[in-house]
């Protein structure tokens, strides 16, 4: 009799668990059906996100693109690396793309894997307007006050930034120390009498003869007349306008051959795609008079680097109207990472990327024998950091004492570069002189 009331006990409440299993299995199933049709893989990501430790870690990937042109790109990913191990979201790696991948937009846009991408912003609006570009809010950026405020106002379309400006460059004219001539003149004209028409006409200048200048990019040279453009009216356009190639600005391009017949049309044309800086170590080594290039030029310019002196390099002949235009580099979020539940990790990224820190231990020697890859910064802690170089100081006062302006060309830069950048190169070199 006890075994019978015990019996039937144990099957009462075997019963009863396996109702209240099977009610569990409904509520679950159930719970993860609905939170997967709100948005699982969002769900998914976060929840890994918040779990991660060192025992169990995380295998999301941030894809990354640098800006590949630069002196020493390794240093940049080692850098970012490092600190992005030390304070970046635990459990997320990060996944550096080649420049065949990413080439800071000047022929690629932003795949919709590449997560965080540094960018020129003469694609900015362009590429916000396809929507590749997510906003970010101004309390997201570390002391964005530090930021100067040409760069961080022309990150902004209708008051929204959708860019964290990292590094900037102009079109410098650098020149010897001891060259006074070159020193005094202040328009294209008086620096085309100084250096003269075809003082040669290979790709090497002599010592101390002529001018160095890579014309052979497309890009380039499109960019070139628009800021020739800018010179010859004196105003700076925030979007310019962009003519057809029938409408061209004949006395832009004129004075862009002047530039050329400084040089030589095989210097100018040559491209050095594998040692991008090969005429600055020219330059370094005593060949050419003068070389247009950017401040990054002079890490390859040797020993030599500290008996150079720089200045804006004007494309018209209006002294007191040269507009300082600068290109800008801007980490750029790509506006798919929410989809995965990495908005916030890739923010942080991109913060990282244009951080004071990073960009200080990017741009110093990464060796006691380098020289710093002088990219010109945009933070002022930076220069801050920088200013045990004295090339980093003159730097500095010389972006003090402009009225730098951001170079961009509008929703459809594009087009517009793909239908005339050849127009306008070909244009350029079609001269008779200075073969």
């Amino acid at each position: 009799m006890m075994f019978s009331i015990k019996v039937k006990d144990f099957r009462r409440r075997l019963i009863v668990l396996l109702i209240i299993v099977g009610l569990s299995e409904t509520i679950l199933a159930n719970s993860t059906q609905n939170s997967e049709q709100s948005n699982p893989l969002q769900a998914t990501t976060t929840d890994l996100l918040n779990n991660a430790d060192e025992a169990n870690p995380v295998q999301a990937t941030l894809k990354v693109g640098l800006y590949p042109w630069v002196p020493r790109v390794k240093q940049f990913q080692y850098v970012i690396q490092k600190v992005w191990e030390e304070r970046g979201v635990p459990g997320v790696e990060l996944a550096f793309v080649s420049h065949e991948v990413w080439d800071g937009g000047y022929a690629i846009d932003p795949p919709d894997d590449l997560d965080v991408f540094v960018f020129d912003a003469l694609f900015l609006h362009y590429f916000q307007a396809q929507g590749y570009l997510a906003a970010i809010e101004d309390e997201e950026i570390d002391d964005l006050s530090d930021i100067l405020p040409y760069a961080v106002e022309g990150s902004r379309i209708k008051g929204k930034l959708f860019g964290i400006p990292q590094l900037a460059c102009t079109n410098l004219l650098f020149y010897r120390k001891n060259d006074r001539e070159l020193a005094k003149a202040k328009t294209l004209d008086e620096i085309s009498r100084i250096l003269g028409q075809c003082p040669y006409t290979g790709v090497t200048p002599p010592p101390q003869t002529g001018l160095l200048v890579d014309l052979s990019g497309e890009t380039t040279n499109a960019s070139l007349y628009l800021e020739a453009v800018m010179d010859i009216k004196g105003e700076y356009t925030p979007v310019p306008q962009l003519p057809t190639v029938d409408q061209l600005n004949p006395q832009a391009i004129f004075y862009l051959q002047k530039v050329l017949g400084m040089a030589s049309k095989r210097q100018a044309s040559s491209d050095y795609f594998e040692n991008p800086y090969e005429r600055a170590s020219w330059f370094g080594k005593g060949f050419g008079r003068a070389l247009i290039g950017f401040t990054e030029s002079m890490s390859a310019m040797g020993v030599n680097q500290y008996q150079v002196d720089f200045k804006l390099m004007p494309l018209a002949n209006n002294p007191k109207e040269d507009i300082a235009l600068f290109y800008v580099d801007l980490v750029g979020i790509n506006v798919l990472v929410a989809k995965r539940g990495l908005r916030n990790a890739a923010i942080q990224l991109g913060v990282l990327l244009a951080s004071q820190e990073v960009m200080e231990h990017s741009l110093a020697p990464s060796h006691p024998t380098d020289s710093p890859q002088y990219l010109m910064p945009v933070r002022r802690s930076v220069f801050s950091k920088l200013w045990h170089y004295p090339l980093y100081r003159k730097m500095y006062r010389f972006v003090k004492n402009q009225n730098p302006r951001m170079f961009k060309i509008g929703v459809h830069s594009r087009q517009w570069l793909n239908h005339t950048k050849r127009a306008i190169q070909d244009k350029i070199f079609d001269t008779q002189v200075c073969n």
